[in-house]
């Protein structure tokens, strides 16, 4: 393997991002997410939950916090991403 070949793999393998760190960074989303909630901002606290969804879209605790923030928003729970599949 050549340097530009070496060079390609140290790039892939930067980008690779463990289970445990997206774990870590969705941890930070819903803290930060909770604390909005906490606070009575709604729209901030969604916004980092979402984030935190993408991280982590089978993490209960994302969900949990999910359905805080829609329901003292007024708005109903979002369809699972299982709803929002369309049928083959």
């Amino acid at each position: 393997m050549g340097l530009a070949g070496l060079a390609a793999l140290a790039t892939v393998l930067a980008g690779c991002v463990s289970d445990a760190e997206l774990k870590d960074k969705a941890k930070g989303h819903i803290r930060i997410g909770a604390a909005h909630i906490q606070a009575g901002q709604y729209t901030p606290a969604l916004k980092e939950l979402l984030e935190a969804e993408k991280l982590t879209p089978d993490d209960p605790t994302v969900h949990y916090y999910l359905g805080i923030a829609y329901e003292r928003k007024g708005l109903s729970m979002m369809p699972s991403r299982s709803s929002r599949r369309p049928s083959p």
